[in-house]
Order: structure tokens, then C-alpha cells, then sequence
């Protein structure tokens, strides 16, 4: 009895023991989240407790269409870079969602065991590639093969960047897609099979509007991807800071300035600040495409479900 009682003691201090360590652990990653959070917000006031807006001009300077930090006259213009971010981010999408979810379709319903069992470890693998080693790739052999075969004015441009990035987001988009399909329970594909349905059926009538909201979620988590992601585009956008929305220009995006120039500033002038403001500005836009993947996701299951 009293083995009894120790062994029930000995479980009962552990399972506490163990509830605290994961509590622990949760509260740090959130601390910390909101550290970073307000270290960066806190740099990025910089511009205005040290006095460097102190006219109109000055916020003129911000919104204007030219980055050029470096001169007698600095240009701190955050309007091309976020084109930038924009038009890469948008190429990387526009590629990605496609084949990660037709890839995600395919494994669920058409591949037979063994192509399914080959297919998800080599998407698992691109997924662990260094992005240093995607965009050395684009940069000195994707960039000069699409020049050759297009004949495109700029051998790195948004469209480079782009395809580059999608390499990233496609794993994340077939993960993510792939899991909702594989959710779905296997009654109602039985039951559809019963009734004489066809593969084609099930796929594009059960199975995607039945993972509709796992697909947007991953559309916008993986723009979220594209927008942070810096080593890639930093190669192989050719990092000019042009205003214009020709996908074919180079583009500088915000991380890829942010990498670029950071370890070149003074810390607390005016770059400095200039720089973690874009990089405040980065991270809310990540947040809003997370709150808004969230959001979407969770009406749209309501309605599928109501």
C-alpha cells in the first residue's frame, strides 16, 4: 500500500514538475517575442527622440521614391524598397500556392504508395536547403539560363527573387495543405467511392473545399515567408532600389536592405534608425498576414461548418 502511495506521489510531482517546465518555457518564448518586438520599436523612435524628423521635408524624405543612405544629401525613401518586398513576394506566391497544393492533391488522392513515400522526402528536403545555397543557385546558374532562354534586359530581377523564394515556400505550402487534406475523415471519402465517385471528383469537389481554409492559411503564411526571407533575394534580386512595378527591374527588398547595410552604420545616427524602422515595418506586416491567415481561416471554417 505504502509502494502504492509513493509510485502515486513520484507521478503526481513529476507531471507538476514537467507542467511547470513547458509553462516556463511558454512564458520565456513570449517574453522574448516581446522583447524583440520592443527593442525594435524602440530603435525605430529613434528618428524622433534624437531630432532627426524635425520638418516636413523629413517625412517627405521617408515616402519618397529613392534609398541612396550614402552622401551629402542621405535619401531614405522606404517606397521602393517595399515594392521590392511586394513584387518579390508576389512572384514567390503566384508560384508556389500553385504547386505546393496541386502537389498536396496529388499525394492525397492520385499517388500510388510508392511515389507518395518518394515524393514527401524530397519536398522535406528542398524544405532543409540553405537559403545561402538556393540563392548562390539562382544567382550563377537560374539567372543566366532564364537570360538565354527569355532574353530578358536584366539577368537578376523580381522574377529571379522570386523563383528563388518560391523554392522556400513550397514546402511550407504542401505541408501545410497536406496534413488539412489528409484530416478529412475517411467515411465520407469511402462514401463517396460507394456512390461511384471518381478520383477527379473527390479531389476538386470533397477534398479541396474541404481544406479550403488550411490552403488560404498556407497561401499567406507563406507570404509571411516571402516577405522575411533576406539571403535569397539579397543574391539574386540585384538589389536596386527602383520604383516601378516591372517585375523584370531589380528590386531591393526591406530585409535585404536591412542585411546589407546594418553592419555598416554608426549605431544611433540616422541609417540606424532608418534601418529598424523598415524593419519595424517588416515585422508588422508579418504579423498582420499572421492575425489575417488566423482570422480568415477560423470564419471560414465557421462557415463550412455552420
Amino acid at each position: 500500500m505504502e509502494k502504492q502511495k509513493f509510485y502515486f506521489l513520484r507521478r503526481k510531482y513529476f507531471d507538476l514538475g514537467f507542467k511547470v517546465f513547458v509553462y516556463t518555457i511558454s512564458i520565456i518564448i513570449v517574453l522574448l517575442l516581446l522583447f524583440i518586438m520592443f527593442f525594435i520599436f524602440r530603435e525605430s523612435l529613434l528618428l524622433i527622440t534624437k531630432g532627426y524628423i524635425k520638418q516636413e521635408a523629413t517625412i517627405e524624405n521617408i515616402f519618397s521614391n529613392m534609398w541612396q543612405p550614402v552622401g551629402l544629401e542621405p535619401k531614405y525613401g522606404i517606397i521602393p524598397v517595399v515594392m521590392g518586398s511586394a513584387k518579390v513576394a508576389f512572384v514567390a506566391i503566384l508560384l508556389a500556392l500553385p504547386l505546393g497544393i496541386l502537389s498536396a492533391l496529388y499525394v492525397t488522392v492520385y499517388a500510388p504508395t510508392r511515389i507518395k513515400e518518394a515524393i514527401k522526402p524530397i519536398i522535406e528536403l528542398i524544405a532543409g536547403l540553405p537559403t545561402v545555397v538556393i540563392g548562390f543557385f539562382m544567382l550563377m546558374v537560374a539567372a543566366s539560363f532564364l537570360q538565354n532562354l527569355i532574353g530578358w534586359d536584366y539577368r537578376l530581377n523580381a522574377v529571379i527573387g522570386g523563383i528563388g523564394v518560391s523554392l522556400v515556400i513550397i514546402p511550407v505550402v504542401f505541408t501545410i495543405s497536406e496534413e488539412r487534406m489528409n484530416s478529412i475523415p475517411r467515411s465520407i471519402v469511402e462514401a463517396a467511392y460507394a456512390v461511384g465517385a471518381s478520383k477527379h471528383h473527390i479531389a476538386w469537389k470533397i477534398i479541396l473545399p474541404y481544406s479550403i481554409n488550411a490552403v488560404f492559411s498556407a497561401g499567406l503564411v507563406g507570404g509571411m515567408r516571402a516577405f522575411g526571407e533576406t539571403m535569397i533575394v539579397l543574391m539574386a534580386t540585384g538589389n536596386a532600389a527602383i520604383p516601378l512595378w516591372d517585375l523584370l527591374l531589380p528590386v531591393r527588398t526591406m530585409s535585404a536592405t536591412i542585411g546589407a547595410e546594418m553592419g555598416e552604420v554608426q549605431i544611433g545616427d540616422e541609417h540606424y534608425a532608418m534601418l529598424f524602422l523598415i524593419g519595424f515595418l517588416l515585422l508588422t506586416i508579418t504579423i498582420l498576414f499572421n492575425l489575417t491567415a488566423n482570422l480568415v481561416s477560423n470564419l471560414i471554417k465557421k462557415k463550412l461548418y455552420s
